[in-house]
């Protein structure tokens, strides 16, 4: 991902990969004590905003990484990645899958109180 920002092939299925991993509790764990992978997921979001799929995938990762309450603060506080799964909802509405995801993500970084907070006020998702 680092190597190649611009190439979404390798945007799409690093994200892809990163969610899967993401899935497994243990993996959750071992991918949040590294802050990078996270930013790495943001760059993603950041450089394509254009790719539903990306953006899917992206938020698909954060979601399962955000199972886990460190990674919670980490993702909600320290990188703010609400910011950018609400840019991927407004930039694409019509995809069924990254409101799916997007949301899924939101609901649980919503699930740590500061997060809400930064989500609710800073982000204005309501609007």
């Amino acid at each position: 991902m680092r190597n190649h920002p611009a190439s979404g092939d390798v945007q799409r299925y690093a994200c892809t990969a990163l969610r899967s991993l993401a899935f497994n509790g243990r993996n959750q764990v071992i991918l949040g004590q590294e802050l990078e992978v996270g930013k790495d997921i943001v760059a993603a979001m950041r450089n394509h905003p254009e790719s539903a799929i990306i953006q899917e995938n992206a938020c698909s990762a954060l979601w399962n990484l955000a199972s886990n309450d460190r990674n919670k603060v980490i993702l909600g506080q320290e990188l703010e990645v609400g910011k950018e799964i609400v840019a991927a909802m407004r930039n694409h509405p019509a995809s069924g899958d990254v409101q799916r995801y997007a949301c899924s993500a939101l609901w649980s970084l919503a699930s740590n109180d500061r997060n809400k907070v930064i989500l609710g006020q800073e982000l204005e998702v309501g609007k």
